[in-house]
């Protein structure tokens, strides 16, 4: 008889689980998944009466389980006692707790979408996933990038004088045009879908309700906005997002007109992101994704160094 069991529980008795994980993250937090998605299980695995392991599952308007647009990171999420063993046993733990989870899953979702947090780069469990029966299906196993800027508890000065020149140059550009723009924390749902749909044109598959549960987000006080506006009229030009947990900012949307982008103004933008972080009290910022050539370049031009996790995909079927 196995030593563990799985279970599900209810979403009220998950907050206390995650504030002590150190695989938390804005993006599991109960109230957030509950906007991100239309339904969550939460799964948690016990040794005898003790907490390991807890694994939320966003399922979509089918019923499928899914990794919402704009969310990192959903997957296992250990307690300090379940994640704390010794080498010679952290293996054979591991992988009996993970086929549990996913076995379950398998028999009730019959697929498997998963991020993992950075912290849990050990992926053999999932790439070993039928390992004696060849003919069965795999695991998909993605390595993925972001970017972190690692101590913004400096300096404007010592924060810019790291950012690569064309960035320095694009702040110096910005501030020829920077009497005309001033910042303010709001924006309406109307405002940020005709703006991200019409003003940028857009053509991502993501729904109004995927953007308006971003702003919903910031409302129950896990981040900003920070809306740019022209002060001749307070037209909108442009507009970040910001989530934060913790010690940690993650950058959500980042957007500009093209008029304005020539300008410096997203550079502005993201330079003044870093602050408002950095007065929060924050120690880290996180540009949330850089797994594409020009993004990613972007990005790293900030001083944000490459930070590895995995995604996972699974089709029982």
């Amino acid at each position: 008889m196995s030593k563990y069991s799985i279970s599900r529980i209810s979403n009220n008795k998950v907050e206390d689980f995650w504030i002590n994980s150190p695989q938390s993250s804005v993006f599991t937090h109960p109230k957030v998944l509950e906007e991100f998605a239309k339904e969550v299980h939460w799964w948690i695995v016990y040794k005898g009466e003790e907490d390991q392991c807890i694994w939320p599952i966003t399922l979509n308007a089918k019923r499928k389980p899914f990794i919402p647009p704009f969310s990192y990171w959903q997957g296992p999420m250990w307690t300090s006692i379940g994640i704390n063993f010794p080498n010679h046993r952290s293996l054979s733990k591991t992988k009996s707790i993970y086929e549990l989870f996913l076995n379950t899953f398998i028999e009730e979702y019959g697929v498997v979408e998963a991020s993992l947090h950075p912290s849990l780069l050990d992926v053999r469990v999932f790439d070993w996933w039928n390992y004696h029966e060849p003919n069965k299906p795999k695991f998909i196993i993605k390595p993925r990038y972001t970017a972190l800027i690692t101590n913004i508890q400096k300096s404007n000065k010592d924060i810019e004088k790291n950012f690569r020149v064309n960035k320095r140059r694009d702040l110096k550009k910005f501030e020829k045009i920077k009497k005309s723009i001033y910042f303010d924390n709001l924006c309406s749902e109307e405002e940020f879908i005709t703006f991200y749909k019409e003003k940028l044109k857009i053509e991502k598959a993501v729904t109004s309700d995927e953007l308006i549960s971003l702003l919903r987000i910031v409302r129950k006080g896990h981040g900003w906005i920070q809306a740019a506006r022209q002060k001749k009229n307070s037209t909108l030009c442009g507009l970040i997002i910001v989530f934060q947990h913790q010690n940690q900012a993650n950058l959500i949307i980042n957007l500009a007109l093209n008029e304005f982008k020539r300008e410096g103004l997203m550079p502005a933008s993201v330079f003044k992101a870093i602050e408002t972080a950095r007065d929060r009290g924050l120690k880290h910022f996180d540009f949330n994704g850089a797994n594409s050539p020009a993004r990613g370049d972007d990005k790293h031009s900030f001083d944000a160094e490459p930070v590895l996790y995995f995604d996972l995909e699974y089709n029982g079927h």
